[in-house]
């Protein structure tokens, strides 16, 4: 047992000693869902810990350890195992979020104690909750959904039950290599905890305020942190949800500052919101939507007239070639002509190709800079807006704009991508494994960091997505795509060296397979 020296003692340390030594003489052969509920009836001893002389109600702390003895007897009885595999775990969580509920009675007195035994009893609950439906996993009666991309909810689609790392497994069982890291937008592999405890953590005290008349200090936290990364701590910064949203938020600015001309490479994507689709040349991408700009698809070289230009810099995606000299020459032109450069990062950034962004890793002349995917590692959308001071006043000069939604600069995603931020920080960043590992395994590339071009023989969507199966990999294919004839290869930041070997090996088998 723990000795204290002195008579001095941290508050609640007598509510929390009690609590543990019943613990201690509680059960038997106790497993998780017992730990679940424990942590649960500890939270509900900070929170009484926090209200000294208020009437001590412990109902809920009964319920919540009647509802472990139910699990506990039901699994050593070998009762139902409906019961003991979905039911007393379900019993435990909700017990434990009545106890989260309960934290509110100590929020205004002691503030801290109440989040921390609002974080203990949502952990608790969410445990619980975990271990009922890894037992019995959610059921559904068919296809419900309409995919992303093609609007055809019949549509073959894989189901992914769980992942982690760098590894998803759909419902059959079957373990895949994740090429796209979800969708380009978890760096750190799946389950990596650092996100969702900047989310649970932020969410202790604020999830939500309203964005126009108020703000959090988390939100100006992460701001202050990306301006400081880019280098650009003069400039301002909004927060959005997607990277659609995000590019809609610019370009709302953009053309404000510098009109409807809008320049953009041929074969970018920039989103999918009516202002970012209409700056594809994808027809599936901006139809059925009218164009709202005068949107011209031109090579840098052609960008003339005062208006905004659109870059995606690394070029990947599209199959252009990255920002050039000659290109930051005809850019910095561009600017002092009238025009407003606007840089979407929402994929480039944040270390999938070079850390922090490509930005200033390639001296971009830039206006307008947007960072999204890899800001909160999937668990929640978050993306962000960086506007440099002087588009901000032409803006504002020309009588406002308004611009954003409910979500703008949310608390508890901010909370998360703050979490993200300081993992990402913190990573050793080498732009050359990626390709290191294609190279060793004859893997025909073109390779920015962490997003690295496959070419294929020319292959339908169909044949090209069951090789890949077949080789236990998990890929994009770009919806306006049919035929394919390259894969864009983006895999966590954090895979490991034997993981990148044994991903390269199946791509060229991939690559030999659709060559026959």
């Amino acid at each position: 047992m723990i000795q204290f020296q002195g008579q001095a003692s941290t508050p609640g340390r007598e509510e929390v000693l009690q609590v543990a030594e019943l613990l201690a003489a509680h059960g038997r052969e106790p497993g998780a869902i017992a730990a679940a509920g424990w942590a649960a009836a500890q939270a509900e001893a900070v929170t009484v810990s926090a209200m000294p002389g208020e009437h001590i109600d412990t109902a809920e702390f009964v319920g919540c350890m009647a509802a472990v003895d139910d699990d506990t007897i039901a699994y050593w009885q070998h009762a139902d195992a409906d019961r003991w595999q979905s039911e007393t775990p379900t019993l435990v969580s909700e017990a434990a979020t009545r106890i989260a509920a309960r934290s509110d009675r100590a929020f205004f007195t002691n503030p801290a104690d109440a989040r921390a035994s609002w974080a203990l009893s949502v952990g608790a609950a969410a445990a619980a909750r975990a271990i009922a439906y890894s037992n019995k996993p959610l059921v559904h009666d068919g296809p419900a959904t309409i995919p992303a991309g093609h609007a055809d909810p019949d549509l073959t689609r894989l189901v992914i039950r769980d992942a982690v790392g760098c590894r998803v497994r759909t419902v059959e069982g079957r373990v895949l290599f994740d090429l796209s890291s979800g969708l380009y937008n978890t760096p750190l592999g799946h389950r990596h905890p650092a996100p969702a405890v900047g989310f649970l953590t932020q969410a202790t005290s604020v999830a939500a305020t309203n964005p126009f008349v108020a703000t959090t200090p988390v939100a100006e936290h992460v701001a202050d942190r990306l301006r400081r990364a880019l280098c650009l701590n003069e400039w301002s910064v909004v927060f959005a949800g997607s990277g659609s949203e995000a590019m809609e938020t610019a370009m709302r600015f953009a053309v404000a500052a510098a009109g409807r001309i809008v320049n953009v490479r041929p074969g970018e994507f920039h989103g999918i919101t009516a202002a970012a689709a209409a700056l594809s040349s994808h027809h599936t991408v901006h139809y059925p939507l009218r164009p709202i700009m005068d949107v011209r698809y031109t090579p840098i070289s052609d960008w003339k007239e005062r208006g905004v230009g659109v870059i995606e810099p690394a070029g990947v995606m599209s199959g252009q070639p990255p920002i050039t000299e000659a290109d930051r020459s005809q850019l910095s032109s561009f600017r002092r002509r009238g025009g407003v450069v606007v840089v979407d990062e929402v994929l480039s950034g944040l270390g999938r190709t070079m850390w922090p962004s490509l930005t200033t890793a390639l001296r971009i002349p830039a206006d307008i800079v947007v960072l999204g995917k890899g800001l909160a590692n999937g668990i929640v959308p978050i993306s962000a807006v960086l506007i440099a001071p002087e588009v901000l006043a032409r803006v504002t000069g020309t009588g406002g704009l308004d611009h954003g939604h409910t979500h703008s600069n949310h608390a508890a995603s901010l909370g998360a991508a703050l979490g993200c931020l300081e993992s990402l920080e913190a990573h050793k960043h080498d732009p050359d494994r990626l390709r290191a590992a294609l190279d060793a395994a004859g893997v025909a590339n073109t390779t920015i960091g962490w997003l690295a071009s496959v070419k294929l023989t020319e292959s339908s969507r169909a044949t090209t997505t069951a090789a890949l199966l077949d080789a236990g990999l998990m890929c994009h294919l770009p919806t306006m795509v049919d035929p394919v004839e390259r894969l864009i290869v983006a895999p966590p930041l954090t895979t490991s060296d034997e993981d990148l070997a044994d991903m390269a090996q199946r791509l060229a088998d991939v690559q030999r397979v659709l060559a026959e």
